[in-house]
């Protein structure tokens, strides 16, 4: 769970994970991206001068209401961005090497062997024709010199290693024939199948009930150990990425508006944005607290004025956010992109 905000005027700590490395290599590293579609004669970007990166075996939430960006980025770093769209800006760089100046043959080389990614509604992206067997064992043969036989003993592997009892039987089922828990363990095997170095998990829980939510976040939390995975998690549920990342990214507008050590973040958030989306979750520490709503809805494409994205729905706007745009300065240990004072 979130920890409860330390009292006010107490002394602030920043807190490292056990385990996690002091300072990881990087394995990812993202810089000024822009990512922007056609919006009638002009261009409008969906994800704006976003920059981070991540180090070798750490796992990074991308945090935001649905629009903020999140997933774009994802589809970025994959280099799957929809066809209407276009990366206008910026550099992805993977283990030394730019993602974005690889020709589509090599990408697809690097993409499910070395990047793989799992989405959010297994039953859309699992083959409805295939059988479960079959779409994995085409994995992985895809991108190594497996024979059927040995690609067929590395795909039961793969199901047992992420939890489907009877991974025969699931070898020969259909997705529509196994439950939502079971198809997204399917899915997360198929992502895992070569041994990628990173996964990004893009809303992995969203269609899932409560008791398979926290199933399922024990199990990237075992393939991250086991496999030495480094892991982008993308939620719009603080809960569950508190329980599974080292550090947060907020994101809102197609900007990043905030990013730390999650313990941080949650304890003293800097950006009002962040403070109002904790203040939106029920505390076991304060059962009487009335839960709060962030008033207005994120920005449509291409409605985002010159100054900051957030100016609209902020509590604490002053005449500086309307006119420019906050850039990313550090902050109590935090990157926070915000005019005003802390919160």
């Amino acid at each position: 769970m979130i920890p409860a905000r330390p009292p006010e005027g107490a002394q602030h700590h920043s807190v490292q994970r056990e385990g996690m490395p002091s300072s990881p290599e990087t394995l990812l590293q993202v810089d000024k991206l822009r990512v922007a579609f056609p919006l009638g004669s002009s261009l409008a970007d969906a994800v704006s001068d976003v920059s981070f990166s991540i180090g070798k075996g750490e796992a990074v939430g991308l945090l935001g209401e649905s629009g903020s960006g999140k997933s774009m980025t994802a589809l970025a770093i994959m280099g799957l961005i929809p066809p209407t769209g276009r990366i206008v800006g910026g550099s992805i760089v993977f283990d030394g090497r730019n993602l974005l100046a690889m020709p589509e043959e090599e990408m697809r080389s690097v993409r499910g062997s070395k990047i793989s990614i799992v989405f959010q509604d297994p039953l859309s992206a699992l083959n409805p024709s295939l059988r479960i067997g079959q779409q994995l064992i085409h994995i992985i043969r895809a991108h190594g010199r497996e024979s059927i036989q040995e690609a067929q003993r590395r795909a039961l592997e793969v199901l047992d290693l992420v939890g489907l009892p009877d991974p025969t039987r699931v070898m020969k089922s259909y997705a529509h024939e196994l439950s939502g828990g079971m198809r997204q363990r399917a899915l997360i095997g198929m992502a895992i199948a070569c041994r990628p170095q990173l996964l990004i998990a893009d809303e992995p829980t969203t269609a899932l009930d409560v008791t398979i939510q926290a199933q399922i976040v024990d199990l990237f939390r075992q393939l991250r150990r086991e496999l030495d995975l480094t892991l982008i998690f993308i939620t719009h549920n603080l809960d569950l990425m508190a329980e599974i990342c080292d550090r947060a990214i907020v994101m809102y507008g197609g900007t990043i508006v905030e990013s730390g050590v999650v313990e941080d973040l949650f304890s003293r958030p800097q950006h009002p944005y962040t403070n109002m989306l904790i203040d939106c979750l029920p505390r076991l520490d304060d059962l009487h607290r009335e839960l709060t709503l962030i008033p207005g809805m994120p920005p449509a494409l291409g409605a985002i004025a010159a100054g900051c994205p957030f100016e609209p729905r902020c509590p604490r706007t002053i005449d500086r956010c309307r006119a420019v745009r906050p850039a990313l300065e550090s902050r109590f240990g935090h990157m926070v992109a915000c005019w005003g004072s802390p919160v």
